[in-house]
């Protein structure tokens, strides 16, 4: 699959509402995990409305994690969410 076309179905995907429509994590995934710059793409296009449903569903988790020089900080891995 071409990346335009990865990115129309990002698009189309982000177009609807993951709750009322019943989005689930392996959908995302299957569309994300192709490339790199399919994760960046979804992460840059995602609005607010996706962000209950990112966090319910562990796509965030990564910034949860204690920075490792201390157990009171945390860090923001952007690299691995992009």
């Amino acid at each position: 699959m071409s990346q335009i076309k990865l990115h129309k179905k990002i698009v189309a995907l982000l177009e609807k509402d993951p709750v009322a429509d019943n989005i689930t994590a392996g959908i995302v995934l299957e569309l994300i995990n192709v490339n790199n710059d399919a994760k960046q793409y979804f992460y840059a296009k995602a609005d607010a409305k996706w962000l209950d449903w990112l966090w319910g569903n562990k796509f965030l988790d990564i910034i949860k994690q204690n920075a490792e020089d201390s157990e009171d900080k945390y860090q923001i891995k952007w690299l691995i969410l992009f």
